[in-house]
C-alpha cells in the first residue's frame, strides 16, 4: 500500500469516527419528539463547545459555520 493510500484510509476512518460519534451524540440528545424544541439551544451549546475546542488546540476561531 502506497503513503497515499494509507493516508486516504486513515482520513476515511477518521471521518467514520466522526461520523458515529455525532450521530451518538444526537442519539442522547434528542429521544422524544419535544426535545426537537431544544434543538436551538442544542446548537448553541455544540458551537460554543466547538470554539472552546478549536481554541484549546490553535484553530482560528470559525464562525460562519
Amino acid at each position: 500500500m502506497t503513503e497515499i493510500a494509507i493516508r486516504l484510509d486513515l482520513e476515511s476512518a477518521l471521518i467514520e469516527e466522526r461520523d458515529i460519534r455525532v450521530d451518538d451524540y444526537l442519539n442522547d440528545k434528542l429521544q422524544i419528539a419535544a426535545d426537537l424544541e431544544s434543538l436551538d439551544s442544542l446548537l448553541l451549546n455544540v458551537k460554543t463547545q466547538q470554539t472552546l475546542l478549536r481554541s484549546q488546540v490553535g484553530y482560528p476561531d470559525v464562525t460562519d459555520c
